[in-house]
């Protein structure tokens, strides 16, 4: 067999790594000569055919270390994948934890807030009870204009007398019962309205008489003058400011039943109605 001649084809090594899916076409078909390109997954190397034996050992060493470099390139590939999975499943990981975490602190924060609402309305229903406790010797009368020559104790006692509430006969005896009166500022803040007066008793029982003859009397009024003539003046229970609201809520049904000449009691926050109870709508 004859020598092979200069310049014959040379002959071409080519490792390769193995492909990523991408280097396919979407379709499966052959890839277009743009792909067929060395790439990052392709090594080639263009080798002349050896000419004599020393040449023949170049190009197998050179082959030899071609097949090794692709090996290693390989080899460093799967570790570089190897590492971006583990940092991504270390992140996913983190990231499910994190959310746990997040979902702890939040349900943790809900039951610190339903417990801080829950000790805000008992907080809230035992300020009132004892604010309940502090006025419950005292009632408000609006409507009763003072006259200048009388103190507000003097003009609540001829009050009384006058219109024969709480049992009183005399203003002497009035106003041995009466431990304080003065005038406040009205809760509607009308500038033309006459201020209220509060009275503060030495006897609750005083004070409950007081109230329970007042209704009476409104009742009887409104029974003889009909409902469209109220009495000019009113005497009502001291309320909280809680109980205040609560009460002007029941407005609507307190009217309705007094109009119907219906007994109705407003205490501690309950709407009584001829003697039973009604939610307050």
């Amino acid at each position: 067999m004859g020598k092979p001649k200069k310049g014959a084809t040379k002959q071409q090594t080519e490792s390769k790594i193995p492909a990523s899916p991408s280097s396919e076409n979407q379709d499966g078909g052959a890839s277009s000569s743009r792909d067929t390109q060395p790439t990052v997954d392709t090594l080639s190397v263009n080798l002349p055919e050896p000419e004599n034996e020393q040449q023949e050992l170049i190009i197998n060493a050179m082959k030899a270390l071609t097949e090794q470099f692709t090996a290693a390139l390989v080899s460093f590939k799967q570790d570089i994948l190897a590492n971006i999975e583990f940092v991504q499943r270390d992140i996913s990981d983190n990231l499910k934890q994190a959310q746990e975490d997040i979902s702890k602190l939040q349900s943790d924060l809900d039951i610190e807030r339903a417990a801080r609402e829950s000790l805000e309305i008992r907080l809230a229903e035992e300020t009132n009870k004892s604010e309940r406790r502090s006025r419950a010797y005292n009632v408000r009368i609006d409507g009763l204009q003072v006259p200048m020559d009388l103190t507000c104790e003097n003009a609540v006692a001829d009050f009384l007398v006058t219109n024969k509430i709480g049992g009183f006969t005399d203003n002497h005896d009035t106003l041995r019962s009466i431990e304080i009166a003065h005038k406040i500022k009205s809760r509607k803040d009308a500038r033309e309205r006459i201020p209220q007066i509060i009275v503060r008793f030495y006897s609750r029982n005083v004070r409950n008489k007081v109230v329970i003859d007042f209704k009476q009397l409104r009742r009887d009024h409104n029974a003889s003058h009909g409902p469209a003539d109220r009495l000019p003046f009113n005497v009502m229970e001291d309320l909280t400011m809680y109980d205040y609201n609560l009460k002007r809520k029941a407005a609507p049904q307190m009217t309705k039943a007094y109009d119907e000449n219906k007994k109705v009691r407003f205490t501690a926050g309950k709407l009584f109605i001829e003697g039973k109870e009604v939610p307050i709508d």
